[in-house]
């Protein structure tokens, strides 16, 4: 005689979704019939009714898995579901409740012009921190300005200029006042509008360069300028970057991003870069001497072709060298860290 074991069919997770709304919409009626709150927008509803398929969706995905967590992630869907048209039938509204908590604002949409003038400068700083689709930035042809360019923004631009005797300090940032504005629809319309930064800096003011990358694609071409130090700091950012000859040192950290770095050709420079994830591509120019000192964890370095020559390894450090690094009167040295991510390297 054997036992049989009756399994009792596998029931879905209750639904929190359904009765979440219809609770959310009978307080907004009794909460309307009192004079408390206004009309809603229902054009808002009428745009946006696509999430209504979205949220519903979600509800019926989360109610397969095992209780008690399907009956939770319902519950979570119908709170997202109610605070999303929530806000979207009020706070788009021509007359919103004036909740300052929930005042989440338009941004304004600008565009200028910038520019400082040269006069008697002999040494500049320049900070650029690019909130934007994207930077040109490059060497002015032949002008009597410092800096000058175009940007657009949302809010406020910060643009200080600091004078001390003959030295120069800049800065250019961008700043949104109210820091959740993308969440209100009556600020996407001007997204579009939101274009790429267009910069210039003189290239005979020797210049301590300061960059900050956010989410963009740029293209730094600062061949012609003349640096004395040079920072950048690339997060999920796009960046094509020609470095300058001269002498100088530059510290470059990409986060989650690509980057194509082409080497100065000539002059003493000392590279530290910093790389968090993402892809790299170096660009050496022919006949430079050149040493690359790696120290990796979980990333990838890889010479394309044999005109460097691997001197020591040892676990996770690698010492790379041209043929004519022990030689040459101004040699360049690169110190890549690599967390994690995909580093190859070009000799041209």
């Amino acid at each position: 005689m054997s036992d049989t074991t009756l399994r009792q069919p596998q029931r879905e997770a209750p639904s929190m979704f359904g009765p979440l709304v219809l609770i959310a919409i009978g307080l907004y009626f009794l909460l309307y019939n009192m004079g408390i709150l206004p009309s809603f927008n229902w054009w808002a509803i009428a745009r946006f009714w696509p999430l209504i398929l979205v949220f519903a969706g979600a509800n019926i995905l989360v109610r397969q898995i095992r209780q008690p967590f399907g009956s939770l992630l319902s519950l979570i869907v119908g709170l997202v579901a109610i605070g999303t048209f929530g806000y979207l039938v009020f706070f788009t509204a021509p007359v919103a409740p004036n909740w300052q908590f929930f005042n989440f604002g338009s941004a304004e949409f600008k565009t200028d012009h910038i520019a400082f003038p040269m006069n008697d400068v002999s040494k500049a700083t320049v900070s650029i921190t690019a909130n934007v689709p994207g930077l040109n930035l490059h060497a002015l042809s032949d002008s009597q300005q410092l800096i000058e360019g175009d940007v657009s923004y949302f809010d406020e631009l910060v643009f200080d200029t600091n004078r001390a005797g003959s030295e120069v300090k800049i800065d250019l940032e961008s700043r949104e006042q109210q820091p959740v504005w993308f969440f209100n629809p009556n600020s996407w319309r001007d997204l579009g509008s939101l274009d790429r930064w267009d910069v210039g800096l003189n290239g005979r003011i020797p210049t301590a360069l300061v960059l900050k990358l956010n989410a963009n694609a740029s293209d730094l071409d600062l061949r012609q300028l003349t640096l004395t130090q040079l920072q950048v700091q690339a997060n999920a950012s796009r960046v094509n970057l020609l470095l300058p000859n001269g002498s100088y040192m530059g510290d470059l950290k990409t986060n989650a991003g690509t980057m194509e770095l082409t080497l100065p050709a000539a002059g003493q420079q000392d590279l530290l870069i910093g790389m968090s994830a993402g892809n790299m591509v170096v660009h050496v120019p022919a006949d430079r001497a050149v040493q690359f000192t790696v120290d990796r964890a979980v990333g990838s370095f890889s010479v394309e072709n044999g005109r460097l020559t691997l001197i020591s390894q040892n676990d996770n450090n690698e010492v790379w060298e041209s043929a004519n690094f022990n030689t040459a009167t101004d040699p360049l040295r690169v110190r890549l860290n690599i967390s994690a991510g995909n580093v190859r390297v070009y000799s041209d």
